[in-house]
This record gives C-alpha cells, structure tokens and sequence, in this order.
C-alpha cells in the first residue's frame, strides 16, 4: 500500500498550523512570605514594562497586531481570599484591549499589608479563589482575532500564605526519623 495519501492531510495541517495565528502568554505574580520583600512578576511578552514593590506589582504590555472579533474589552478582578476568615488579602486586575489594531495587556496585583484586609473594588469581584500558597491559575482566556487564530492569556498568583504540609508529608518525615535514631542506636550499642 502506497504511504503517499498520508501526504496530503500532512501537507493540509501545515498549511492550517502555519496560516493561522495563535499567541499564547503569561504572566505570574509570586507573593514572598516576608511583608518587605518585593513580589516577584515575571511573563513571556516581548518588552514589558513591570513595576514591583513589596505589596503590589503590575505590567502592562503589548504585542503585535491583532484585532479581535466583536473588538471586546475584557476587564476582570479577581479577589484572592484567606482560608477561614475569607477576608480579602490580595486583588489582581487585568484589562485587555485592542484600540488601533495593538493588543495591550494591563495586569496589577495588590496585596494586603499585615493583617489588614482589603476592599473589594466598586462593583465587587469578577471570582475569588481561596488562597493556598500555591501557584493558582487566576485568570485564563482565549480571545478570538479577525482572520482566524486567538490571543490567549493564563495570569498566576502565589499568595504569601505558607502552605500547610499534608499529615502524611509530616508522617513519612517521623517515621523517617524514627529509624535513623533506631539505626544510629543498634551502630552504637551494637546489636
């Protein structure tokens, strides 16, 4: 049998791959546990303009051309929540915009100082996660552009809330300690 009808269905999704546009990009905003350290931002767009200080960060970038369908505006705040109290610790809000055919991201992330909570902004909360101390998927969209292909965005945070360790973290570790001392007194005293 001839390999040559695979040709044709390969050569069709190279040319869909390579026709049309897809960007796809980041942007993660890690909250150090210390209340002075600088929050640490970091995203994959070309040239961003970041700015950081120890309770709130933002970037604002842009990148190539892209109109989207319907040219939408899509604002979002998110509110990040302290488990229990569910108190508003830290916000991030995220704009995205396609004035003259530029796509242009504006992310900020603010954080609580102490235990002080924050206020929700006017017209509350687009959603709220419960904070982990763990990197959570904040935000996520995949935007449509005029001519085919998508803009897609997934935002990070990483609350400054220390994680807990799960109970069998905290059992492993003692029975590991357990037989170290176990061996260390048979090498002692013998056997």
């Amino acid at each position: 049998m001839s390999k040559r009808w695979l040709l044709v269905p390969a050569l069709i999704g190279l040319v869909f791959v390579w026709v049309v546009p897809a960007w796809a990009f980041s942007i993660s905003f890690l909250e150090p546990i210390s209340e002075t350290a600088i929050i640490v931002v970091s995203t994959d767009f070309l040239n961003p303009f970041v700015g950081v200080g120890p309770e709130g960060a933002g970037v604002i970038a842009s990148d190539g051309p892209g109109v989207f369908v319907g040219a939408p505006i899509v604002t979002a705040s998110v509110g990040l929540l302290e488990p229990g109290t569910l108190q508003v610790s830290d916000i991030l809000s995220i704009s995205i915009v396609s004035p003259g055919g530029v796509i242009q991201v504006q992310a900020t992330f603010q954080s609580d100082f102490g235990e002080s909570a924050l206020s929700p902004p006017p017209g509350g909360f687009t959603s709220t996660l419960i904070e982990n101390g763990l990197p959570q998927v904040a935000f996520s969209t995949s935007l449509p552009l005029v001519g085919g292909g998508s803009f897609d965005l997934t935002v990070t945070t990483q609350s400054d809330l220390e994680p807990v360790p799960e109970p069998i973290t905290m059992f492993l570790g003692g029975t590991g300690l357990i037989s170290l001392a176990y061996a260390g007194r048979r090498r002692l005293f013998g056997r």
